[in-house]
């Protein structure tokens, strides 16, 4: 049971990881967006 105790251990935090990371690659893509958005709204004059 120990194994099965790890093995779970490691798949929920490899599941967090990778939703952690999906969120971060959100987030940066967002701020990257909203600064481009910024930038050309500023270029524009908008």
């Amino acid at each position: 049971s120990d194994f099965l105790d790890k093995s779970v251990g490691v798949f929920i935090l490899g599941g967090l990881g990778s939703w952690f990371g999906l969120l971060g690659l959100l987030l940066v893509r967002l701020l990257l967006f909203q600064r481009v958005k910024g930038i050309a709204g500023l270029g524009f004059g908008e």
